[in-house]
């Protein structure tokens, strides 16, 4: 049979015996593909299976699946590919850092993972890869934060080829469904009785290219349920919010981060995992963009920024890159806390109230104009109850994807003197931000787009306050950071030569912020590059009362501060 094999046949499935039983005997050397059921216990095997049975100078393919049992043994593989001087693919890397290491294998079709790659004399070629997968079914990968729910753990079910996983809470009971399609998973979300459930299907919703998924509402305590998309690891352990031994939370803040020159990336990726920080706010852009080819580029977005998201909370605000198809792959890939949307919401974390909101719908009236005033009546209700909430939250925050002030050389809508943001909609000055969050005292601005990180002094209404010797203690009007540098395609951007006085800080390098709220009264904010570990500017905010600017903060800053003029001459 074995004769017959070697001159008949170009296909070998593996087992140990008869891998090395070919071997002694017979030079087989027509052998086109090496299928290896079940990596090998002896690396040596492998060698003998993919190596020695095709000596002849001979080039083929062989595949390897992985099981959670040899799971660990995806490093051995890496070992022997390093050793013959073989290229090893990214996606072998990723299972043993996915879980491949700890017995927790990328997983396929068939519930395995799988590498595959050319084999030959010598290991003379070699293009292994690993993940498997159905390549005609996209897939879709979310991730959800809980709200409330910060504080509690999360469950994570993998697999490469689900589409659509549930992940049901109750206190520390986790049970998990894993489910294949969307319409498997509604059927059991009917069938459990729980929360709301929402579809957006691709061939029947209003938008072409909107991705199929399911998206919960949350009902009842908002640490009941989550849903989540993710790849590669069967389960990780989602540590709820603790304060850190010094005080407060750590953030890391960025937004322009894309799939392409993601310089920032591998640093958050590894900071996240070290638990140097709690939670990750992302100021709109993301991927760049999610809805490209058939949103294939956001789901792969979604997969290299899962060892951040994995560990932390992963905060986002919508951007202009995010505005395809009327923002639909944006508010069908993730779950923010009490919305459906994702486009406004806002959340208490220790001292801080955070409000992320859309400045995109001041620019993308196509859609309709009505989203600017739902917008613009929630953020006023929102206001409202967090100035009412201030005892025990004294610090807002807002995040939102466009600037009010920026000093870039590249005539967006922050370098000019009528900012639609700032100052509402042409003629009209209808929904102007930089008013109401002036008139509820909100404390810090948080901003993106420019790609550039840009700290500014105290401004309102273009009046800087400067020149004094802290002006971020107790200042009378809120203080502005932009931080768009984290990387993306299109690289970053120069600033203007003059700089208006309300610059105290710019830099076109690639990183990303740090912020860390100690308790009522300080923050420490810091901008880190993104090729090695330093911090290129820092300050202290310091608020020893937090309420809305009063007529004394008004008249401070103008007794104090500097207006800048349409035609401001520089010094």
């Amino acid at each position: 049979m074995l004769l017959g094999f070697a001159f008949s046949y170009d296909l070998l499935i593996g087992v140990p015996v008869v891998a090395r039983y070919i071997e002694w005997f017979l030079d087989v050397s027509d052998i086109k593909y090496v299928i290896n059921y079940d990596y090998p216990n002896n690396s040596e095997d492998y060698v003998h299976r993919i190596g020695r049975t095709g000596r002849r100078d001979n080039t083929g393919y062989s595949y390897t699946f992985f099981t959670q049992a040899n799971g660990p043994k995806a490093r051995d593989l890496i070992k022997v590919l390093e050793e013959a001087k073989q290229n090893i693919p990214e996606a072998l890397r990723k299972m043993v850092y996915y879980g491949g290491s700890n017995g927790k294998g990328g997983r396929g079709r068939s519930g395995y993972g799988r590498s595959g790659g050319r084999s030959g004399a010598g290991f003379k070629r070699s293009n292994n890869f690993s993940g498997g997968g159905d390549a005609k079914r996209p897939r879709f990968d979310n991730h959800a934060s809980n709200g409330n729910g910060f504080g509690a753990n999360r469950c994570v079910c993998g697999g490469a080829i689900a589409r659509s996983l549930l992940m049901l809470m109750d206190n520390a009971n986790c049970r998990q469904r894993c489910l294949l399609t969307a319409t498997e998973c509604r059927e059991y979300l009917k069938k459990d009785r729980i929360p709301h459930w929402k579809t957006a299907d691709p061939n029947r919703g209003p938008f072409y290219g909107q991705p199929e998924q399911v998206h919960i509402s949350y009902g009842g305590r908002l640490d009941k349920v989550i849903v989540t998309w993710l790849t590669f690891d069967d389960t990780v352990d989602f540590v709820g919010l603790k304060k850190r031994p010094e005080g407060g939370y750590k953030y890391a803040v960025y937004g322009d981060l894309g799939n392409i020159n993601a310089r920032s990336l591998g640093k958050i990726q590894r900071e996240a995992q070290d638990g140097d920080f709690d939670v990750i706010l992302h100021v709109g852009d993301l991927a760049y963009n999610l809805d490209t080819n058939d949103g294939a580029f956001g789901d792969e977005f979604m997969r290299q920024i899962e060892p951040a998201a994995a560990y932390v909370p992963y905060m986002t605000v919508v951007g202009n890159h995010e505005a395809s198809y009327n923002f639909s792959h944006y508010v069908n890939r993730y779950t923010m806390p009490d919305s459906d949307h994702n486009l406004f919401y806002s959340f208490d974390i220790g001292p801080a109230h955070f409000i992320a909101f859309s400045t995109e719908f001041y620019f993308s009236t196509n859609y309709g104009w009505n989203q600017i005033a739902n917008q613009w009546n929630w953020l006023i209700k929102d206001l409202e109850k967090a100035n009412a909430n201030r005892k025990q939250v004294p610090w807002i925050i807002t995040m939102g994807h466009r600037p009010m002030y920026c000093s870039d050389f590249d005539g967006d809508d922050c370098t000019k003197y009528e900012s639609i943001i700032r100052l509402g909609l042409p003629i009209t000055h209808a929904y102007g931000l930089e008013k109401l969050f002036y008139k509820y005292g909100v404390d810090l601005e948080l901003w993106a787009h420019e790609h550039t990180f840009e700290r500014f002094f105290p401004v309102y209404n273009r009046t800087v306050y400067k020149g004094v010797e802290s002006p971020y203690k107790n200042p009378p009007a809120p203080v502005h950071v932009v931080t768009g540098s984290a990387g993306c395609q299109e690289y970053t951007d120069t600033f203007v030569n003059h700089p208006n006085p309300w610059s105290a800080f710019r830099s076109s390098n690639y990183g990303f912020s740090r912020m860390h709220i100690f308790n009522e009264t300080h923050l420490y904010f810091e901008q880190t590059l993104a090729f090695n570990e330093t911090v290129e500017d820092s300050f202290w905010l310091i608020k020893e009362k937090h309420s809305p600017y009063s007529h004394h903060d008004f008249k401070k800053l103008q007794q104090q501060g500097v207006h800048i003029p349409y035609h401001y001459k520089h010094q």
